[in-house]
């Protein structure tokens, strides 16, 4: 081709570049959340494939966000400077131009507010005249106008249309991606239900707990029902059960942990009612793998600050994950994370690598007490990351929960069989009194308590058969939080 359709590709090319730069000063089209309008691939000579990215923005991309090891103090909190909305640099080429027409660049012919790099073969170039058909020649190098000039090949209007049709399709599914919405979570009615203990310091909120703890789940419905629950997770039930009434209208369980399953989870309730009807709740929650941030001697720290930093490579460098950010899942899109009782922290994000920084009042380096935090290493996401603790060194000042230490766990030792004798051996640790009672937990991870199993020793019966007996103990000590701790359980067969 010739370059006959000059005027018709720097037409398109404008065009083209408009759609390139996300309708960026050429449209009135609005942009899509979460897409930078300052991007675009270079267009020379050969239409643009539209399968290179090389100019889009990348919503992960942190590249205005700020490095963490460039802090002006050692113990200065690093906070996100810049922009961290994802632009990316323009592609060479083509760029939304601040310049106007009269003020291109040495080099650079300015065509409707789209700068072009010229190549420096190409002969002399000039600027257009206010009526370029007047002079339709202008600007062109004579061995431009040669038929069979091989050196350019210049994109029909018909395969620039094609490009732009192309881009326009891509930006509408990346839009429909990044701006889908996500169903409301069904919160517990605090009146009414209750689960525990929870990670989260928002009792009407979505609750988040451990994948560790038993929780104890309770429900307010008719009195003399009968209530069950089914917990899901991703869909797949890991834990159901039967509720007691301990008194009227009030229905409890204890469900076990689900270690290692954790992600989204449903919690259902159903109660069957005496005249025959049936009363019913729902709630989502997340069950998660926590962190906890301790002291030198393993005392959990009250009101520490967990910082999340990101990097897409493991050598940095990371920036810190801003506040509601969706790096972080809908369950908890809070950074910093600011312990509670438990020291507990957690998140669940998208794939990158991933520092985690603790800071606390008191509190230094665990080596050196010129720096003000101390942190996890680089860790990469996947695979989870599962029961991070973050040490630090702290003077008295610090708020802790002095936590009772276990030098060794406590076991369960006997046959599985009805009639036989278990015994329990309480974990060992210095100071602390410790109480046993043993419980039955089912096939689905229903715990039930054995009423008056609250020896050193106990004698399986017939309705032990097809479930697991295990001892759980609480450690008691002065000046410390109690702690309740199991021990595996022996299957009844």
């Amino acid at each position: 081709m010739g370059v006959r359709h000059r005027r018709t590709w720097l037409t398109a090319v404008s065009a083209a570049a408009c759609a390139v730069a996300l309708l960026a000063g050429c449209s009135s089209a609005p942009q899509g959340a979460g897409v930078s309008s300052a991007a675009a691939p270079a267009i020379k000579g050969d239409a643009a494939d539209p399968a290179d990215d090389a100019g889009a923005a990348d919503p992960a991309d942190d590249a205005g966000a700020a490095d963490p090891a460039d802090d002006s103090s050692a113990g200065e909190e690093p906070a996100a400077s810049g922009d961290q909305s994802g632009s990316a640099e323009a592609g060479a080429g083509v760029s939304e131009s601040s310049q106007s027409p009269g003020d291109a660049g040495e080099g650079d012919t300015a065509v409707d507010e789209v700068t072009y790099d010229i190549p420096e073969d190409a002969g002399d170039w000039e600027l257009p005249p206010d009526n370029p058909e007047a002079d339709p020649d202008w600007g062109v190098p004579t061995e431009l106008l040669t038929e069979d000039y091989d050196g350019i090949d210049v994109p029909t209007e018909a395969e620039l249309q094609d490009l732009l049709r192309q881009w326009q399709a891509l930006l509408d599914q990346w839009n429909a991606t990044w701006n889908q919405q996500l169903p409301d979570p069904r919160l517990p009615d605090p009146q009414t239900t209750s689960i525990e203990p929870r990670n989260d310091d928002n009792p009407k909120g979505l609750p988040s707990v451990s994948y560790q703890d038993d929780l104890k789940l309770s429900h307010d419905a008719c009195a003399g029902g009968t209530a069950t629950y089914t917990v899901k997770i991703d869909g797949q039930t890991v834990r159901s059960g039967q509720m007691t009434e301990t008194r009227p209208g009030h229905y409890e369980a204890i469900v076990a942990a689900t270690a290692p399953t954790f992600g989204s989870t449903t919690v259902d309730i159903t109660v069957a009612c005496p005249a025959g009807s049936r009363e019913g709740t729902g709630f989502d929650m997340y069950i998660d793998p926590a962190g906890t941030i301790v002291d030198q001697d393993g005392n959990l720290l009250v009101g520490a600050r967990a910082v999340l930093l990101r990097s897409d490579t493991k050598n940095g460098p990371y920036a810190v994950v801003p506040d509601g950010s969706a790096i972080m899942a809908p369950s908890n899109r809070k950074n910093p994370w600011v312990t509670g009782q438990n020291g507990v922290f957690q998140w669940d994000v998208v794939k990158g690598w991933y520092v985690v920084r603790a800071y606390a009042a008191g509190c230094t380096h665990p080596t050196d007490p010129k720096t003000e935090f101390a942190q996890t290493e680089a860790l990469e996401v996947p695979p989870p990351r599962l029961g991070l603790v973050i040490t630090m060194k702290c003077s008295s000042k610090a708020k802790v929960v002095r936590t009772i230490q276990v030098s060794k766990p406590g076991s369960v030792s006997g046959k599985g069989a009805v009639g036989s004798t278990l015994r329990a051996t309480a974990p060992k640790s210095a100071g602390a009194k410790v109480a046993v009672a043993w419980q039955r937990v089912s096939t689905t991870g229903n715990i039930t308590p054995i009423p008056g199993a609250k020896s050193a020793t106990y004698t399986v019966v017939a309705a032990d058969k097809g479930s697991t007996v295990r001892a759980v103990f609480t450690l008691s000590k002065t000046g410390h939080a109690a702690r309740q701790v199991a021990a595996k359980g022996v299957r009844i067969s």
